[in-house]
């Protein structure tokens, strides 16, 4: 059954990992879907999903750039007469220091994409839903358990995902009465490119953060991934690193 068709829906980073698989499953549903995303991996996504039933376009920019955002939520209007859906759900990892030795360039960076991509986001797209969907539309920010909770060396972290949830909880209040929802989601650690790699004790880094560090990963104690997570298990159903083959 295809529960979203006739709806129109943007994913952020939906080039690989969660994005990617938020993408095929609304595109699964019978949504069509604007892939939006900064490393050119959204061109295989959308080809994947036109190969299935036509109705993926991607749009390659960064989730901090106005114009990009614009651009992209542009082109769903164009391409499909309007936007229902937007998933936010860019973000990356920052690495994880002590508050005294957290560089201001990685509490920007975390800060540029984590908190002011998903208000670049909501934005430009709930406008889109008020002039072309009128009385409807559904806003899902990506935030994390680390705007709930807070956890140490993860200052950027936390206060970028944190941002979110308030963020979601602001304009939640602010467009319901336009008929727009506003949702936040909070994974837990979750087998993606940004994930727990036993063999170095580390978390990997996404490209971008990789280029601009030089570092490929950054140290954190697994002790406390695990304890985390009550059930043993990362989002995805990968094991964690106690139980993970290096």
């Amino acid at each position: 059954m295809r529960r979203l068709a006739g709806k129109v829906a943007m994913v952020t980073s939906a080039g690989s990992a969660i994005g990617a698989a938020i993408a095929r499953r609304l595109h699964a549903e019978g949504a069509c879907v604007v892939a939006f995303d900064w490393s050119g991996a959204e061109d295989g996504i959308v080809a994947e999903l036109n190969e299935l039933r036509a109705g993926a376009v991607g749009v390659r920019g960064d989730i901090r750039k106005g114009d990009d955002v614009r651009r992209a939520v542009a082109t769903a209007v164009e391409r499909f007469g309007k936007l229902d859906v937007l998933v936010n759900n860019a973000g990356i990892a920052v690495p994880l220091r002590r508050v005294t030795e957290t560089s201001e360039d990685d509490f920007d960076r975390g800060m540029a994409i984590n908190a002011r991509g998903v208000f670049l986001g909501m934005k430009h797209s709930i406008q889109a839903m008020i002039e072309t969907s009128p009385g409807s539309g559904s806003v899902i920010n990506t935030a994390s358990t680390q705007s709930i909770d807070g956890m140490a060396n993860m200052v950027a972290c936390c206060g970028s995902k944190g941002a979110v949830a308030l963020m979601t909880k602001a304009v939640a209040v602010e467009v319901a009465p336009l008929g727009i929802r506003v949702n936040a989601v909070c994974p837990g650690p979750t087998g993606t490119d940004i994930k727990v790699n036993s063999s170095r004790t580390a978390v990997a880094l996404p490209d971008e953060a990789k280029t601009q560090t030089g570092s490929r990963a950054v140290t954190v104690d697994e002790a406390a991934i695990r304890s985390m997570v009550p059930i043993g298990r990362v989002c995805g159903g990968a094991p964690l690193p106690a139980v993970m083959s290096p």
